[in-house]
């Protein structure tokens, strides 16, 4: 077929899709306010101001029981960011909180080491069978992990059961207001919560913003993995397009490998290009996928420098926090939720491209009291606000309110 015939073909199909799409969206009934500002569901679901951790004890008598689910357990930064949320909440509230994760899905399609490695178990339960599920758990609270995948299931599950969205990703934001009739929407970033276009059906006392947060206690009894090289740099994520390019190995191996001696660089998750090129390099190591925890979190202390150089919007990164978590400092552009993460010089450096990197790298790699410093920082600043006990507590406090108010 003749190229420009075929480009125009394209371009028709596109025009017509989107017609056929706004077309389904006008004929769907429009949702109605689930709370007005003057109404008594607005007044009793409005969240008060959320106390610190020091300073909250729930007054549940009885556990409320929280339903986690998603779609996929993929390797991803939601999956990991609920096991998380779910040992945050089962340490620090397990008094007050029963946690189920539920996969929704017909058959098992998911790697049992990745939850195995957070002591964590997991139900396939069909999305038809979810309701059933539920009552049989006699679920208080379904919270609905967001992925790029993900639908609505307010209609799956039992009218008495609370239903939660978190949204962990930037990917397809406009759908967020596909999720009718929530008790909350909570984005795990100012920079998602601020990006979404709400809709007016969505009350404003629905809308809330909790920050992402990581555990640290079981990680003093994890020695840094033994890495070859003076100065250790890595990184440790799903290798896609809007977080990693294979220039940025390039420009590892030809130019800052002529201004840090000793440089070695080392990249944690699957990729056959990648791996095909640390073959050929004498200064990028490949680890390919690791589902183990403890191993993964081992390798990223052993870096003496976290290297984040993205390329798209994302929320709160899970890569950013690991890194945290383990004291290693972070180097980062400016992309979606990283400024809440990251502070220059106290747990690591936004900037703007290579040439950024380039020379904080060779200042952190020739003054070792600078890097020692900075490390100090990042270890304190983490526990002052990035915690998981802070995350949990917070979402503690918005299911104890649910439970409350019915």
């Amino acid at each position: 077929m003749n190229p420009e015939r075929r480009r125009r073909l394209l371009k028709r199909r596109e025009s017509d899709l989107k017609r056929r799409r706004a077309k389904v969206l006008a004929a769907r009934p429009q949702a109605k306010s689930y709370a007005l500002d003057d109404s008594p569901a607005a007044k009793e679901s409005f969240l008060p101001p959320f106390k610190m951790y020091n300073d909250y004890t729930p007054s549940n008598k009885k556990p409320v029981v929280i339903c986690h689910v998603i779609e996929s357990m993929g390797m991803g930064g939601a999956q990991t960011m609920m096991m998380e949320i779910v040992n945050g909440l089962n340490k620090y509230f397990g008094d007050y909180c029963q946690n189920h994760i539920v996969i929704m899905a017909r058959k098992k399609v998911y790697d049992s080491r990745f939850p195995d490695s957070y002591g964590l178990s997991v139900d396939i339960v069909d999305r038809a069978n979810l309701a059933r599920w539920c009552k049989l758990k006699n679920v208080d609270v379904v919270v609905h992990h967001r992925i790029s995948v993900s639908k609505c299931v307010r209609d799956k599950i039992p009218s008495s059961v609370k239903y939660v969205l978190i949204n962990h990703t930037f990917h397809k934001l406009d759908q967020v207001n596909s999720f009718d009739r929530c008790d909350y929407y909570i984005s795990v970033c100012e920079y998602l919560f601020k990006r979404t276009k709400w809709d007016p059906h969505i009350h404003p006392s629905r809308r809330l913003a909790i920050l992402n947060g990581v555990e640290t206690d079981y990680l003093k009894d994890i020695p840094a993995e033994k890495l070859a090289g003076g100065f250790k740099t890595g990184r440790c994520h799903r290798i896609v397009n809007s977080k990693f390019k294979i220039d940025s190995l390039r420009w590892i191996e030809k130019k800052l490998r002529k201004d840090i001696s000793q440089h070695q660089h080392y990249i944690v998750g699957h990729s056959s290009h990648v791996k095909t090129f640390c073959k050929r390099s004498k200064t990028c190591h490949y680890f390919g996928a690791i589902l183990d925890r403890k191993r993964k979190m081992g390798i990223i202390k052993g870096f003496d420098v976290y290297f984040y150089d993205t390329f798209q919007h994302e929320g709160a990164s899970m890569a950013i926090l690991e890194s945290l978590a383990c004291g290693v400092p972070v180097l980062c552009k400016k992309y979606g939720g990283t400024p809440e993460l990251i502070q220059n010089g106290v747990n690591g450096y936004i900037l703007r491209d290579l040439v950024g990197f380039q020379v904080r790298l060779k200042d952190l790699a020739t003054n070792k009291q600078t890097l020692k410093n900075l490390k100090k920082t990042t270890q304190a600043d983490f526990d002052t606000r990035l915690h998981v006990r802070h995350a949990a507590c917070k979402y503690m406090q918005v299911f104890e309110n649910l439970v409350s108010t019915e």
